[in-house]
């Protein structure tokens, strides 16, 4: 998270005008839920800051509509509500689940004392913690949902080595381990994000890298496809489970049949650049990796009407690029991807071929072992003051010792 938000917005009139109702200090929100019989009665789970501990997190309750709000229930400075669930057959009980975390410049700490689910069946006033039949070792990010229909099972999915689908049938007492399927909690600080349907007690969605289905329970999951991948919302329909809404990194799709198939997400501009490049030809060209995409070269006007996706075309690397070329002879572009991988891409021949600083697959290794390490998205800068030049930056600026494009032709080493 390198950004973050300035609190509550409430809109009275379906979204065409919103109003700033507080909690600007909490950062991160999580969860917003409202009571489903008083609208002025408001619950929002405050993760609060990932980068250092802070007071403002936990549960708050607003009775009026946002106008004031209380906080209800809180952990500690380092430990924000990462999820909260209502139930509606009885909203005043809650679940809620806490992650203790920060995130330092050389480490991201998932887990602590601090992580664990709440329950309160008074509206707020008292809380419970939970642990019969929880895990023992230290927990991580939690995702939490009561059943709509059958309000005493309470699904959980917990980061943790004994982590995995738990399950409770009464209330949230006790606890039994269902499924310890990886899948269901890879990448936790991503995903964990857990949704129960609405009239079937058995069934319910674990939404993860790929977006995983239960038909009995959670003792067996199997996976639908999406349109994109990295799944993290799902909306169903209260009083029509056929249909859903799905959130993923490409964008929203809507299915009418209980998630079979999809609209289409090419209606979207839902684009991320990480960073943007362009040259000097007419018109010009704006180069930069998209956010789970390719990257790609889009010119700035075209002959029709609009620019249409035809007059696209991808220049190497991946999602997290940076893009460096002769910006009055752009047929070579260095494009970069995580863990300093670097491609060089030729646009006439439609050639690419790896050119990294130095070859190696950094995922499966510490720190420590690593020859360089580098951010999601290194620089790769070519020089304003000599086109033959480019610079790469990790831990050490790196600087290719040949000069670049011979003939048009270079490695970077």
């Amino acid at each position: 998270m390198t950004s973050h938000g300035d609190g509550v917005y409430k809109s009275t009139n379906a979204g065409e005008t919103w109003q700033h109702v507080g909690l600007e200090d909490t950062r991160q929100i999580s969860q917003v839920r409202v009571h489903p019989n008083d609208p002025d009665w408001v619950y929002v789970a405050a993760q609060g800051s990932p980068y250092m501990p802070t007071a403002d997190r936990g549960i708050y309750l607003s009775k009026d509509g946002g106008k004031n709000w209380t906080k209800i229930h809180e952990v500690n400075e380092t430990t924000g509500a990462c999820d909260l669930s209502l139930d509606v057959r009885n909203p005043r009980i809650l679940y809620a689940a806490y992650w203790d975390h920060q995130r330092h410049p050389w480490q991201m700490r998932s887990g602590g004392e601090g992580s664990s689910i709440w329950k309160t069946s008074n509206g707020g006033e008292v809380w419970t913690k939970l642990s019969e039949g929880l895990p023992d070792s230290i927990m991580g990010k939690i995702g939490v949902v009561v059943s709509p229909a059958d309000n005493s099972r309470v699904y959980a999915v917990i980061e943790s080595n004994q982590g995995g689908l738990y399950r409770s049938d009464n209330g949230g007492k006790s606890w039994s381990l269902i499924n310890e399927d990886r899948i269901l909690r890879s990448r936790s600080w991503y995903y964990m994000h857990i949704f129960a349907d609405p009239f079937n007690v058995d069934k319910l969605f674990i939404l993860n890298a790929p977006f995983m289905q239960s038909m009995d329970g959670g003792k067996t999951f199997k996976q639908l496809a999406t349109p994109h991948g990295d799944n993290h919302d799902l909306w169903i329909n209260p009083v029509n489970p056929m249909a859903m809404i799905n959130g993923n990194d490409g964008g929203a799709n809507i299915s009418f049949n209980a998630g079979q198939t999809w609209s289409t997400q090419a209606n979207q501009p839902t684009a991320q650049f990480y960073r943007v490049n362009a040259d000097n030809r007419f018109p010009y060209y704006v180069y930069g990796g998209q956010q789970d995409n390719s990257t790609v070269a889009v010119p700035n006007a075209s002959d029709g009407p609009g620019i249409p996706f035809k007059d696209f075309y991808p220049v190497g690397g991946c999602e997290s690029a940076y893009s460096a070329f002769d910006p009055d002879d752009p047929r070579f572009v260095y494009s970069g991807c995580y863990q300093g991988i670097v491609t060089e891409y030729d646009t006439k021949l439609r050639l690419e071929k790896d050119v990294m600083a130095y070859p190696d697959l950094g995922l499966g290794q510490t720190p420590v072992d690593m020859r360089y390490r580098f951010n999601w998205n290194a620089p790769i800068i070519m020089s304003q003051h000599d086109k033959k030049v480019i610079y790469h930056a990790g831990n050490k600026v790196l600087k290719p010792p040949i000069v670049v494009f011979p003939g048009k032709r270079s490695v970077l080493i």
